[in-house]
């Protein structure tokens, strides 16, 4: 069936879904991939930092009938956190959604809206919701939450830290879970990672257009190595983006609160963590420890765990489900 007999689908997401270097970007990557073959979907979004426009757009040509990458505006200046607080107050919006606002897809969302074309609109991530506001020129919509955030905040302000910040995050968590039921019983199709997510909103009542749709691996891509794991060094790894704080504080717990009590237990056991962004605080409980290594980024995840002897994933904070822990399984690492 060619594109032009296919139904069609805008695709709204507040970055665009390559490199495929994170849980959120490959998950968004391939429900994509997965609707082009029955749809004919234009993308829009903002390219990553840490991406080329040009690789960008090659990633999704082949599968996407359009694909529009506009500039990533956020921006921690001052006047910018003064414009984020004022839209959240004015919109009733979370801090966090308004942070994620772009001036530029709204107006490719508000010009492609507008021409009437597209029978379904699918928003990625919960920040894409609040272009809903302009309207959805008759279009169906789906949301892909990824992970429910009011239970992110819930998170951070249950756990011990910096009491301005726990209280912060607990204000924060009720105008996200207000926030998220206000769209989520707007939307005509919810899509979330887990039935444990799903059953969460029922309790609240949020029960019709919910979808599960688990997130997966490539098990080609991720597959044990050929000499298995028994013979290599106690060496423990960990995986993720460092630059995302649950990561970053999962690696962080692991080598001040665990590594203590493997040592005297397992002769020379190492620590690894591995993944892009640490922030210098990380980097640096990496420089105080002989048996800790932070790597930054590595061109291939895969041999640091084929390395490795033991997979762990210390992470006290966050939500969702975790595409580390499927990779591991995948990988056959204990």
């Amino acid at each position: 069936m060619g594109a032009f007999m296919k139904k069609s689908i805008l695709f709204i997401s507040q970055r665009f879904p390559y490199p495929l270097t994170d849980g959120g970007n490959i998950r968004t990557f391939k429900i994509l991939q997965a609707l082009s073959a029955r749809y004919a979907v234009t993308l829009v979004a903002s390219r990553c930092g840490d991406a080329s426009v040009e690789a960008s757009l090659k990633s999704v040509r082949d599968i996407c009938v359009d694909a529009v990458c506009v500039p990533d505006v956020k921006s921690r200046r001052p006047s910018q956190l003064a414009r984020v607080a004022a839209r959240s107050l004015l919109r009733r919006i979370p801090l966090a959604v308004a942070f994620n606002h772009n001036p530029h897809i709204e107006r490719e969302y508000r010009t492609r809206v507008a021409s009437g074309s597209f029978q379904w609109i699918h928003l990625n991530h919960l920040d894409t919701a609040q272009y809903l506001e302009i309207g959805s020129g008759g279009a169906r919509i789906a949301l892909d939450s990824h992970n429910l955030l009011y239970k992110f905040y819930s998170k951070i302000a249950s756990h011990g830290g910096n009491p301005l910040v726990k209280l912060a995050s607990r204000v924060e968590g009720m105008r996200m879970k207000a926030y998220e039921f206000r769209v989520f019983r707007k939307v005509d199709r919810l899509l979330v990672c887990s039935g444990v997510e799903r059953e969460a909103l029922q309790g609240h009542g949020i029960g019709k257009g919910v979808l599960v749709v688990p997130n997966g691996v490539d098990c080609g891509y991720f597959h044990p190595p050929a000499h298995g794991y028994a013979d290599n060094p106690p060496t423990v790894v960990f995986t993720g983006v460092m630059g995302y704080p649950p990561n970053s504080d999962a690696a962080a717990h692991f080598i001040r609160d665990v590594m203590p009590l493997l040592r005297p237990m397992v002769p020379g056991v190492r620590f690894l963590a591995v993944g892009k962004d640490p922030p210098e605080s990380l980097l640096q409980l990496g420089r105080e420890h002989a048996d800790v290594t932070v790597t930054g980024s590595v061109p291939d995840v895969r041999t640091h765990v084929w390395g490795s002897s033991v997979f762990a994933v210390p992470i006290r904070m966050g939500a969702g489900t975790r595409l580390k822990i499927l990779e591991a399984f995948a990988m056959g690492i204990p």
